[in-house]
């Protein structure tokens, strides 16, 4: 858990030019539990949205401090003077916990801000490199005209997507390339920026492909965005590299029931594989939780930052709330994980079965409200696969006609029942007759369990 408790700006001159390259927001962050966060802003002006910055940021617990860059040259393209407005969140991993806060900037002046250094003229160009001699694509290499008004070291980066749709300015994520250090001249020249073949492989989708911006920088930082729009050629995946496997999962977890806030009631159940990658960089993982009756209960995720060849812990946390609401003990089984890489090009570990955890007892974490109970297609016969629905949550009736719904947030639940057998039920609310029909309200409250059920009248001969 974390908390946004103030934040100051800044205009900060990274190439001592004496024009800002980027509008700096100090975030103080008061930090209740280590994890890994989400920090993100926008700045705008009203009505216009200006500029958007995004962190994953690893955070300790005590007092911390994030730093947001919003970009001079898109304050400078928008021509908005300030003072502006910057709205930041901070999120952990879970999203459980979400922090918001609002500031105003200083009067900045747009033109306090740096010009685009560099312009596109258009011409663009691609083509692949095989620089191992075995007929695959180790690179694409995209290339590009500009004109330049200023000279110096710089290094390129960007990101290859799939078409976008009309009316989008990006597709779906292919890859993301960097270039060596490269000497920009006053003038027209041609830049360069590879792409890794087995990245382009890995996404498994035909080309072509699509290069919308590249961000320039310079020897102090951020110094140019160029928007390009270029289209390669119609590569076919197959032209490029496949590369070896990258993880392995080392038959081995552990599992364990999380109290962030020391309420005594665990907001997430934790499990931990034990895994090893050949390279450096961040892992993900995702797995599904059952009961011992093969109930689903929640989706986990989670990821971590691994050192090539060194074995790690890929933590990945289930919602308590949900183990709670599921209202059955344990031991549950975690099931379908699935852990990869952005740089796996045989898309990952996918295991089965994990493992049972120790028998968990569901009060013992965080409460949420329940709603539980049967629905009949005929009387004193079960309705299966009947819905049923409220605003927040949808369930579906088993061989038994059992239900249940959770709700996360207490209030007036309105719960609507629907099967092919008819729509007119008794309405039983915790044993008493409530009303006729499929639709009901009911208030709901944190650790309140209800039993909601609609029964069949009995037919007159």
């Amino acid at each position: 858990m974390a908390s946004l408790t103030s934040m100051t700006d800044s205009g900060i001159d990274l190439d001592a030019d004496g024009k800002y390259d980027v509008l700096r927001v100090t975030v103080n962050v008061s930090v209740r539990a280590e994890s890994m966060y989400g920090v993100g802003g926008d700045l705008s002006r009203d009505p216009v949205s200006i500029a958007h910055s995004w962190l994953s940021v690893p955070l300790q617990k005590g007092d911390r401090v994030v730093e947001l860059d919003f970009s001079g040259i898109e304050i400078r393209k928008k021509n908005q003077d300030g003072p502006y407005e910057v709205s930041v969140t901070v999120t952990d991993t879970l999203e459980l916990h979400e922090s918001w806060i609002e500031h105003t900037t200083g009067s900045y002046l747009a033109s306090e801000f740096d010009l685009s250094a560099l312009t596109p003229t258009g011409k663009h160009s691609d083509r692949g490199l095989d620089l191992d001699g075995d007929g695959d694509y180790d690179v694409l290499r995209t290339s590009f005209e500009v004109s330049s008004e200023v000279s110096g070291s710089v290094t390129l980066m960007g990101s290859l997507t799939e078409p976008p749709a009309p009316g989008e300015d990006y597709g779906t994520y292919v890859a993301t390339g960097a270039s060596d250090v490269v000497k920009l001249v006053e003038g027209v020249q041609t830049l360069s920026l590879d792409f890794r073949g087995v990245d382009i492989r890995r996404h498994g989708v035909d080309g072509p492909y699509f290069l919308a911006n590249v961000g320039v920088l310079g020897e102090h930082g951020a110094l140019d965005q160029l928007t390009l729009g270029n289209l390669t050629k119609a590569y076919r995946v197959r032209q490029f590299e496949e590369g070896p496997p990258i993880l392995r999962y080392l038959d081995y977890f552990t599992a364990a029931a999380t109290d962030i806030d020391g309420n005594g009631l665990a907001e997430s159940l934790s499990v931990s594989l034990r895994i090893q990658s050949s390279q450096n960089g961040p892992v993900s993982g995702t797995a599904n939780l059952f009961d011992r009756s093969g109930r689903y209960i929640a989706n986990g995720t989670g990821g971590v930052v691994v050192h090539g060849g060194v074995p790690a812990l890929l933590d990945i946390r289930f919602d308590g709330r949900y183990v709670y609401g599921n209202l059955k003990n344990g031991p549950f089984e975690i099931k379908d994980a699935y852990v990869y890489s952005s740089r796996d090009v045989r898309g990952g570990i996918k295991i089965p079965v994990v493992g049972k955890t120790r028998a968990y007892k569901f009060g013992d974490f965080e409460h949420v409200g329940v709603i539980r109970g049967i629905v009949e297609a005929a009387q004193g016969i079960p309705a299966i696969q009947a819905e049923l629905r409220s605003f927040e949550y949808v369930d579906y009736t088993d061989s038994t006609g059992a239900y249940r719904l959770i709700f996360l947030r207490p209030g007036t639940k309105l719960v609507k029942a629907k099967c092919k057998q008819g729509q007119e039920w008794q309405i039983v609310l915790n044993g008493r007759l409530v009303g006729v029909g499929d639709t009901v309200s009911v208030d709901v409250d944190a650790g309140h369990i209800d039993t909601l059920n609609f029964l069949r009248k009995q037919r007159r001969r």
